[in-house]
């Protein structure tokens, strides 16, 4: 902790100064003319930019790998549900059908249909035991 506060206190900020040709510089360090100061701003900012495009195009692409997914599984969901409702149709289609192929039972037909045999049974043999 020491050794770090040290360094922080022996530390010079940036330092820069104009110099006219001839004069002589306030401190040592590189000097560099306007030319060669434009090229570091104008690689720096390239630098910026071409960071810049690499994570909008590594954006984009995990994007569109999500969107692809995401399209994929939507399809799936669609068939799947076009599919379920296929077979629900064809299932009402089939018990239409088998409802329309049962004939009903008729217990009003049935029981008429046994009063008239019991009744013409019992005069049958009332007439039968009685010559």
């Amino acid at each position: 902790m020491i050794i770090f506060l040290l360094s922080l206190a022996l530390a010079e900020g940036p330092t820069y100064s104009f110099l006219n040709e001839g004069e002589p510089a306030p401190f040592k360090g590189v000097l560099l003319n306007d030319i060669a100061m434009k090229e570091m701003v104008v690689e720096d900012k390239l630098k910026v930019e071409s960071c810049q495009i690499e994570i909008d195009y590594h954006v984009g692409r995990a994007n569109a790998e999500k969107q692809l997914q995401y399209d994929l599984l939507k399809a799936e969901t669609t068939a799947e549900i076009d599919k379920m409702n296929d077979f629900i149709l064809l299932r009402d289609n089939r018990i239409a059908d088998l409802e329309k192929q049962v004939k009903p039972q008729r217990p009003f037909w049935w029981m008429f249909g046994g009063f008239v045999l019991g009744t013409t049974s019992a005069i049958a043999t009332f007439y039968s035991v009685k010559d």
